[in-house]
């Protein structure tokens, strides 16, 4: 399926840069000659090149941060899919779905076990864990 939509959507893209260009040579607007100063001219440093430093070192710290964090666990857990029979059960610190049986990090607390997608949801946990079990469910107010 999706090489048919590769395949499809190429097809689109190439007929419609053949349309456009047939249609600028009929209507005069394709030039005669081309000139490209592209190698006449040196790299500087501008703006442009400070912001690209800047966008760099930030999503150098954003990766920092996504690994430092147990984003790579809770990435390995998204795709172990659980079996058929799985009783899931719910990580309350970010509310997603985890299976108990093959579940790594767990905590028991005041006699309950709460099971945890990631290293970094179960430390969260245990930093304040009348945050997570007093959660209300509704919204406030209501």
């Amino acid at each position: 399926m999706s090489l048919y939509l590769l395949a499809v959507s190429y097809a689109a893209m190439a007929l419609a840069g053949f349309l456009i260009g047939g249609a600028f040579q009929l209507l005069g607007l394709v030039p005669t000659n081309h000139h490209v100063a592209v190698f006449e001219t040196q790299p500087a440093w501008n703006y442009t090149t400070f912001l690209d430093l800047a966008f760099l070192v930030l999503m150098a710290l954003l990766a920092w941060r996504f690994v430092t964090t147990g984003g790579l666990e809770m990435l390995r857990v998204h795709a172990r899919r659980p079996g058929a029979d799985a009783k899931l059960v719910q990580d309350p610190v970010c509310g997603m779905s985890v299976d108990p049986a093959p579940a790594a990090e767990q905590i028991d607390y005041e006699g309950e076990t709460y099971y945890f997608c990631s290293e970094g949801c179960k430390e969260t946990f245990s930093k304040d864990p009348g945050r997570y079990i007093g959660r209300p469910k509704t919204a406030p107010g209501a």
